[in-house]
């Protein structure tokens, strides 16, 4: 996959949002569409041993265009707490970077099993599509949030909600000090 780097200007430094989750209670939605893209991805070469290079996610530049406007007008009027590309890994790893030493994430797969279709939750969770973000936003914002999406076309699933000291899946609960030993660990064995 091809990788462009860029540098900006920020006029106003209070006109910023970083990655990390601020807020317990804080809604986390998805930004794009999800179809279930596996090929190619991070998931398809770790987990299920298939080194295929043939099938890279579709990029729609107009959905993609579409899709990071939004994202940045939504940081311009200071509306979203948080905010995350989803890439590499997919949902699961986008959500996992998104945690802090403090905070973690309920993940509900409801809303999305129901808008996309897709009933593998592996799928779900590891898709490599393209143009999607995460945002965390204010429980108190979600229904002007919600009304801005659709008057503007921008499709958005309900995927967690911010919660302490652990992410948890159906369940199943995982502290995130634990996890950030564990992936600590991949990383020396891997690289160093």
């Amino acid at each position: 996959t091809p990788a462009i780097g860029g540098v900006g200007l920020l006029k106003d430094f209070n006109k910023r949002c970083d990655s990390k989750f601020k807020f317990e209670g804080d809604e986390v939605f998805i930004i794009g569409e999800t179809k279930g893209h596996i090929s190619c991805s991070i998931y398809e070469a770790e987990i299920l041993k298939i080194d295929s290079k043939k099938n890279p996610p579709i990029v729609d530049l107009q959905e993609e265009k579409k899709n990071s406007e939004f994202v940045r007008s939504l940081i311009a009027a200071s509306e979203i707490n948080a905010c995350h590309d989803i890439s590499d890994g997919g949902i699961a790893v986008a959500l996992f970077e998104m945690c802090n030493k403090t905070l973690g994430c309920e993940i509900n797969l409801d809303e999305i099993k129901k808008s996309s279709n897709l009933t593998d939750e592996n799928q779900i969770l590891f898709a490599e599509d393209q143009s999607r973000y995460l945002v965390a936003l204010d429980a108190n914002s979600v229904k002007d949030f919600r009304k801005k999406c659709e008057k503007q076309g921008i499709k958005i699933c309900k995927i967690a909600t911010v919660k302490k000291e652990k992410i948890f899946l159906d369940a199943n609960s995982y502290e995130i000090k634990e996890l950030f030993k564990v992936n600590e660990m991949v990383f020396e064995k891997k690289f160093l």
